[in-house]
């Protein structure tokens, strides 16, 4: 059970769920551990400190109105976390794309909050969805303007794609939480 501890801090503390069903798939080649093993240590252990400590500076949200995904793929939720120092090839910040469906989550650099970078690296995350068979319907943008300024190129680049902001003064939940634990 202490891998399964393991495996969830190196994973970046995906939820029980998510853990289980990666596990269920055999999406981890050569890992022995199954489902079981997380609901024995989340009973054993009880539940992850570091995910209670992420959680305590977040205000309430409301719940969700909106459908859960229809597949991998299908809505992604996107935010940028600045590098602490800038990487070979001079990039500053990264943009964070995190699956709804499967949790599964991609970090893709870019070079400045201007447009073009950015809408490279996002462009770069969809293609890489499409390219593994999957069908992006849905991108959520925490209500960032150089986010923001994304919406019309990115319209007209993949036509088809629904486009939406969360509330001003929130953060995109889903991948916030990523961000956050990702940057420590």
């Amino acid at each position: 059970m202490q891998l399964a501890h393991q495996l969830h801090l190196h994973l970046n503390h995906p939820s029980d769920e998510a853990l289980k069903a990666v596990l269920s798939g055999g999406h981890i080649p050569g890992c022995h551990l199954t489902a079981k093993d997380v609901t024995n240590m989340r009973e054993r252990d009880g539940p992850c400190t570091t995910c209670i400590q992420a959680k305590l500076h977040q205000k309430s949200m409301p719940p969700s109105v909106t459908p859960p995904a229809d597949g991998v793929g299908h809505t992604l939720t996107l935010d940028l976390a600045a590098l602490p120092c800038p990487t070979f090839g001079g990039y500053t910040l990264a943009v964070v794309a995190v699956d709804e469906r499967s949790g599964f989550f991609d970090v893709v650099p870019a070079k400045s909050k201007h447009r073009s970078p950015l809408l490279d690296a996002v462009a770069a995350v969809i293609t890489s969805y499409r390219r593994n068979g999957h069908t992006t319907s849905a991108l959520v943008f925490d209500p960032e303007s150089a986010l923001c300024a994304l919406k019309l190129p990115l319209e007209m680049a993949f036509p088809g794609i629904t486009i939406s902001f969360c509330p001003p003064g929130q953060h995109a939940q889903r991948v916030e939480r990523y961000v956050q634990t990702w940057h420590q």
